[in-house]
């Protein structure tokens, strides 16, 4: 039975995709979080006080923002 289950889950296949799948789906999840903490970052901010900007971390949000 074992060797029968492991013929139809192509266990050969499985192990040389699923690192790089899992590997695809974390790149994604890091982009995604980069995105929104870019995006909050870029958010307004209801501050009526004058305060010095990075505009480093300006432009880089914006970068990622538009990429």
């Amino acid at each position: 039975r074992v060797a029968e289950a492991e013929r139809k889950a192509d266990v050969d296949y499985l192990a040389e995709e699923v690192p790089s799948a899992v590997r695809q789906s974390l790149e994604g999840v890091e982009r995604v979080a980069s995105l929104v903490r870019a995006m909050k970052s870029f958010s307004y901010k209801d501050s009526r006080d004058r305060s010095y900007a990075d505009l480093n971390e300006a432009l880089t949000t914006t970068l990622t923002v538009a990429r």
